[in-house]
């Protein structure tokens, strides 16, 4: 009785084991090799204010050209950061992806778990990407593609003067 019993079990255990490796989720993400569009200039820029509470951050600029009206530029993923996109106000085919950093970033430690949860976690960043490689996502009449660039040249940073007190 307890060889049968002490098989049973095992069986149970390691069928619950190999059913978590089959529960995880295959999320490859394929880039597109021909984008409808071409990039004539990419680079990224750091950033610092001037002063204490004006923090810090990055910009990445992308200029376009064969540039499609139904093209949107959702986000450009840098530097394991996830930055958003907006468009340049004086060039339609000029984007600048943005992140910014603040100086301190309020993290609640507490025994109360309630007090804990108000906590926002940091996305997970999806690619492994090299220290000149950035990954834009946009969208051809809704549906969401990535295209892989590996040639974003790195500016100086820019500090900012601090403001005049008087």
């Amino acid at each position: 009785m307890k060889n049968i019993f002490g098989l049973f079990s095992l069986s149970i255990l390691f069928l619950s084991v190999s059913n978590c490796g089959s529960s995880k989720q295959n999320n490859t993400i394929s880039f597109e090799e021909n984008p409808p569009f071409t990039i004539s200039e990419i680079f990224a820029q750091d950033w610092v204010a001037g002063v204490k509470e004006g923090g810090s951050g990055t910009n990445v600029h992308v200029t376009f050209d064969n540039f499609d009206e139904n093209i949107k530029i959702e986000n450009i993923y840098f530097a394991k950061k996830i930055l958003l996109v907006r468009q340049a106000r004086d060039n339609s085919k000029v984007f600048v992806g943005s992140y910014k950093t603040t100086s301190g970033r309020d993290i609640i430690m507490s025994s109360d778990p309630e007090k804990e949860a108000k906590n926002i976690p940091t996305p997970a960043f999806p690619f492994e990407l090299g220290s000149n490689e950035a990954v834009i996502k946009y969208s051809v009449d809704g549906t969401a593609k990535f295209f892989k660039v590996s040639d974003v040249v790195k500016k100086p940073r820019i500090a900012y003067p601090a403001a005049n007190r008087n």
